[in-house]
C-alpha cells in the first residue's frame, strides 16, 4: 500500500504503513530501506539517517544500503560524510559491485548527463 501511495505523491499517508511494517517487523530490512527513502523524500532527515543506520545493521552486504545512506548525507550536503558512507561500504561489499549500483542508480534516475556533451 505504502509503494502505491508514494507513487502518487502521498508521501505522509505512506508513512503511517512504512512506520507499521517496520513495527510488525524489525528485522526486515527491506522495510527499514522503505522507511529511510519516504523519510528521505520528506526530508525528515534526521528520522532518514536513523532508518538508513538501521538498514545498514539489518544488511550490512547489500549495496543499497550504504547508497541509501550517503543518500541522507548528501541530501544534508554532507559530502565527505557520504564518501565516508560509500568507503565503509567498500570493506562489506565488493568494490566494483558497490560502485555499479551506486553508478546504476544515477544513470537510472536520469541524474547523470554527459559532460560537455561527450558519454565517456
Amino acid at each position: 500500500m505504502a509503494s502505491f501511495l508514494e507513487l502518487e505523491g502521498r508521501w505522509n499517508e505512506a508513512l503511517e504503513y512504512r512506520r507499521k511494517s517496520v513495527t510488525l517487523d524489525p528485522s526486515a530490512a527491506g522495510y527499514a530501506s522503505g522507511l529511510a527513502t519516504n523519510l528521505l523524500w520528506l526530508r525528515r532527515h534526521g528520522e532518514a539517517r536513523t532508518a538508513a543506520d538501521r538498514y545498514l545493521i539489518l544488511g550490512p552486504t547489500n549495496p543499497e544500503a550504504y547508497q541509501l545512506r550517503a543518500m541522507v548525507a548528501l541530501a544534508q550536503g554532507k559530502l565527505n560524510e557520504a564518501q565516508a558512507v560509500l568507503r565503509r561500504g567498500e570493506a562489506r561489499v565488493p568494490k566494483d559491485e558497490l560502485l555499479a549500483f551506486v553508478a546504476y542508480y544515477w544513470i537510472s534516475s536520469g541524474c547523470w548527463t554527459p559532460i560537455n556533451g561527450h558519454e565517456s
